[in-house]
């Protein structure tokens, strides 16, 4: 009798670390602290002291915001939605003065 091959269970984690967040979201760990102290991103306190990010709760809430390069090309800034407009026509009134 043949036996059945099992599947292998892959499974990713539910909650990062800051270490671990900030390389998935290729910022730095002081970013992710300022993300947490400006409560853009949603945190979770455990015993022992440890902080964890849900990475579905921050996917969400950095979905909220978009990237706005300015001035620079590496330059970028997560702005939340409202202001994109009136920093897109800023960039722009730079660029058509010089």
């Amino acid at each position: 009798m043949a036996r059945k091959k099992s599947a292998k269970l892959t499974t990713e984690p539910t909650y990062l670390r800051r270490r671990s967040l900030a390389a998935r979201y290729d910022v730095s760990e002081a970013t992710i602290d300022r993300w947490r102290k400006e409560r853009i991103v949603p945190s979770l306190k455990v015993a022992g002291g440890a902080t964890l990010y849900s990475i579905a709760k921050c996917d969400a809430a950095l979905g909220l915001f978009e990237a706005v390069a300015i001035a620079a090309p590496k330059l970028a800034v997560i702005v939340p939605p409202a202001t994109v407009a009136v920093a897109s026509t800023a960039i722009n009134l730079n660029v058509e003065r010089e």
